[in-house]
């Protein structure tokens, strides 16, 4: 009997290369998280995302085209992807890297008062879903974030 030849990405046991010591490297739970708040119905951002119609380019369904996309275009490590149009795809021409804290003001229309705020900490004290809190008020979860960790200062 002849073993077939099951070389790199075609071994059902291969890696995505992307991990070390047994983490997953950062712009790997990137791809994955992109995926999952697009096609994934269980995900809980998934109505903002694959629920408006927000899908992924062709090219990136595979992994190592989106890696390859993220270094080529100055992905660093506390970078985050972002759409430029936020109505539009997750393609080469629709994102670019940004820090968390511009993209969290990026996405902030409402601006609240001290007092919106002191209820958001209110809320998460008594263990509210901190992304439930976000779309109540109409803000990102990154502002929410920044309000649980009385950060008042954004990038």
């Amino acid at each position: 009997m002849v073993k077939p030849d099951f070389a790199g990405a075609r071994n059902p046991n291969h890696k995505h290369g992307m991990s070390n010591e047994g983490k997953k490297h950062p712009l790997y739970i990137v791809f994955y998280n992109m995926h999952a708040r697009c096609y994934n119905e269980k995900n809980t951002k998934f109505k903002r995302y694959g629920g408006r119609g927000i899908s992924i380019c062709d090219e990136w369904h595979n992994k190592i085209n989106f890696f390859t996309w993220a270094f080529l275009n100055g992905w660093q490590e506390g970078l985050t992807l972002d759409r430029k149009d936020n109505d539009g795809n997750y393609c080469p021409e629709n994102c670019h890297w940004i820090g968390v804290g511009k993209n969290s003001q990026k996405k902030s229309t409402t601006k609240l008062s001290f007092e919106d705020a002191e209820n958001i900490r209110y809320r998460i004290s008594e263990g509210e879903n901190e992304y439930d809190i976000a779309l109540d008020y109409k803000v990102s979860h990154g502002t929410v974030w920044f309000i649980k960790n009385n950060i008042t200062h954004r990038f």
